[in-house]
């Protein structure tokens, strides 16, 4: 369950993940449901990355916008831990995948709610772990340029291969965000995140970025 942790969007960590109140394009899935519902057009994305030890890693994802409905969101991530020594004797392949889906709807000029849910699948040798998450979101404009954030992710259970269920990690966020000095360039975000993972995690994890 670890790997659900690992960040996709590429503007989100280049703003180190302070994105829970900016969430406007499909990162969305991974920081605030939410955020799905700022969209403007539809939107897909493509990831491939090859770490070391032949350690692979990919997603696709895409949005579409329904009038009158909201916007609907999905994606697919995939990781390859490829064949890992275990002992003297014996080797094994690890891998795990997880399918999302998550809407979105602006319900007030300056209120919009999201939620999804998560299927996860993971697998070592001949051993497997199951689960879902649900995460759900909102965000707020109080002011002009000023968008507050509040999400839920990864509330749910997984089998722990042999053992009994296992808590996934649950995050409970709060984040805002300052977006002003629009011009023919571009616009400035300042936003910042507070990330807090519930017991047995117990970790606090502050962050904040700015956008150009």
């Amino acid at each position: 369950s670890e790997f659900l942790k690992i960040g996709l969007s590429a503007r989100a960590a280049g703003m180190a993940g302070a994105f829970g109140a900016v969430a406007d394009d499909l990162g969305a899935l991974e920081y605030n449901p939410a955020g799905l519902g700022l969209l403007n057009n539809s939107q897909v994305s493509f990831m491939y990355s090859r770490w070391l030890a032949d350690i692979t890693f990919g997603s696709i994802a895409g949005a579409h916008i329904l009038p009158g409905l909201g916007t609907i969101g999905v994606g697919l991530n995939m990781i390859d831990l490829g064949t890992l020594d275990g002992s003297s004797v014996k080797t094994f392949k690890a891998s795990s995948y997880l399918v999302r889906a998550a809407w979105a709807r602006t319900l007030l000029p300056n209120l919009t709610v999201g939620a999804g849910a998560k299927i996860l699948n993971e697998k070592i040798s001949d051993l497997t772990s199951a689960g879902g998450t649900f995460d759900a979101g909102l965000l707020f404009t109080p002011v002009r340029d000023v968008q507050l954030g509040a999400a839920v992710m990864n509330a749910g259970v997984a089998s722990a291969f042999d053992q009994t269920k296992d808590a996934l990690p649950l995050l409970v966020k709060v984040a805002a965000a300052w977006k002003g000095l629009e011009g023919e360039y571009g616009q400035l975000v300042a936003a910042a995140d507070v990330d807090y993972y519930v017991p047995p995690a117990s970790l606090v994890n502050p962050t904040v970025g700015v956008e150009y």
